[in-house]
């Protein structure tokens, strides 16, 4: 795998914010999980959002966030199996609950299909999910409210929380922690 060549204030934005993430796991979080957790899923999106943006694509100088998001994927698709142990209980969560009725884009400026996890083991599916999770809260009308909301936000949240940290340290921006693989 070739090299990033991140800029010093990216690799700080993407270790600063996964920071910030950490301290909103729930047994961390204090009276309001879902709030935290919601919180959490943003500031993880940061430090995601933060690497895409370094991401090169070959032949495409201005790519928009699909083709990013897709660049970032087929980078990553290894550390992703190689660590399914780590996401499985919430990929399964968040493909269970998705299973009978597939995530809705809150963007009525676009039409965007309905999303499911069909392939567990497909990072692109997962990651287009998690991402479609977290626009629909910043963007959208996503409320905190119901059951369905929160157990997309938290799953989003620990998944895309782990998933930075691996990749952060298989980019050598932060040294290996190991503690939030095993944390629920």
């Amino acid at each position: 795998m070739e090299p990033i060549d991140f800029d010093d204030d990216r690799k700080d934005i993407m270790r600063v914010f996964l920071q910030e993430a950490h301290q909103h796991i729930p047994e961390d979080a204090g009276p309001n999980p879902e709030f935290s957790e919601a919180i959490g899923l943003v500031k993880s999106a940061v430090a995601f959002e933060a690497l895409l943006n370094e991401m090169s694509i070959p032949d495409n100088p201005n790519p928009n966030d699909w083709h990013k998001r897709e660049a970032f994927c087929a980078r990553y698709q290894r550390l992703f199996n190689e660590n399914a142990e780590a996401f499985a209980p919430y990929v399964a969560a968040l493909s269970e609950e998705l299973s009978e009725c597939p995530l809705l884009s809150m963007d009525t400026s676009r039409s965007r299909q309905p999303l499911q996890i069909e392939h567990t083991e497909d990072l692109q599916e997962v990651i287009e999910v998690v991402y479609r999770v977290r626009s629909n809260l910043v963007h959208g009308s996503k409320a905190l409210s119901s059951f369905r909301n929160k157990t997309l936000i938290g799953n989003s949240f620990r998944f895309l929380c782990i998933l930075m940290e691996i990749i952060l340290q298989e980019e050598h921006i932060i040294a290996a922690r190991g503690n939030l693989q095993t944390r629920r």
